[in-house]
């Protein structure tokens, strides 16, 4: 959601924040902050709202961690700075309940794994992406890429749509190599 966000005008800036480095920005100071106050900056010249999107929030969550309380603070006042907060995780059982009150993140979307359709479609498109990319179809004609991936979503049943797009990438890889080797030349990976 938050990759397609970031690819459409929606009159608000869509800023991917790695969990990490915000840790490291709640742990300084506040006089060495540099991150949040430039994003509220930002927002406050322009007049829009900034979305912070934090992937593997998980990271960042755990009891022990020094960033914890401050990150709960941040949530707790975080419309009044100018911006918003979104976070995805692919384990939300370690997420701190204490982050899902009000006032912090409220509302929770639950996204699960793609049907075999979906992720048909998911193989697809970046199938055709990796043949742009290489500018060389993958497939020999539109019937047989159906076919292969038909059988390849038979067996991806738990993947998430990041490992169908690598298989796509192994798969434009693989070619690659294949064409080389027919030429007598040598891919560098």
């Amino acid at each position: 959601v938050a990759e397609q966000l970031l690819h459409e005008d929606t009159g608000v800036f869509l800023l991917p924040l790695d969990p990490i480095q915000l840790a490291t920005e709640l742990q300084a100071p506040k006089e060495k902050q540099t991150i949040l106050p430039r994003i509220a900056q930002v927002a406050q010249r322009t007049g829009k709202k900034a979305v912070l999107h934090i992937d593997d929030i998980e990271m960042m969550t755990g009891q022990d961690n020094i960033s914890h309380s401050t990150l709960l603070n941040l949530m707790a006042g975080i419309r009044d700075s100018g911006f918003y907060i979104m976070a995805s995780t692919n384990y939300p059982e370690k997420v701190d309940p204490s982050l899902l009150q009000p006032q912090r993140f409220g509302i929770l979307i639950y996204t699960p794994l793609q049907n075999e359709e979906a992720r048909h479609e998911i193989l697809k498109i970046h199938a055709t992406k990796e043949s742009t990319r290489l500018e060389t179809p993958l497939f020999s004609s539109a019937k047989a890429r159906d076919i292969i991936l038909n059988e390849v979503v038979k067996h991806t049943d738990a993947y998430t749509p990041r490992y169908l797009a690598e298989i796509a990438t192994i798969a434009k890889s693989n070619l690659s190599e294949r064409v080389a080797q027919r030429k007598g030349r040598r891919v560098l990976s």
